[in-house]
């Protein structure tokens, strides 16, 4: 196998890329490492069809969990917005230290 065809992901062709952000989230972990046992010990794979199909996952969940940092970050703005207008209480206090917390590692992962 070649340098360029393990560049390449099945996603159209695109070099894949490790976002350094990623080590962040819990289930960047789990997810390298059930793919990866998975591939190899269960299939019987080779390391190049490990590393593929890990990249393959890994960008996936990205997409369909993490999905695009900036939309994430101005929705967790807007909520934040929200919840500054509201009543002040108990449950609105939590509510804004969470999505306080939330935005903070958002834009950490937004600046790797």
């Amino acid at each position: 196998m070649d340098k360029e065809t393990l560049r390449r992901s099945s996603h159209g062709g695109a070099p894949f890329r490790f976002e350094a952000g990623w080590v962040q989230e819990e289930q960047c972990a789990t997810i390298v490492e059930n793919v990866w046992k998975l591939t190899m010990e269960v299939r019987g794979g080779k390391v190049e069809g490990a590393v593929r199909e890990v990249a393959a996952e890994l960008r996936d969940w990205s997409q369909n969990y993490l999905g695009d940092l900036k939309k994430c970050i101005k929705h967790v703005k807007k909520l934040l917005v929200a919840c500054r207008r509201g009543a002040i209480g108990r449950d609105t206090v939590a509510r804004e230290e969470i999505l306080r917390y939330r935005l903070e590692k958002l834009e950490e992962q937004q600046e790797l």
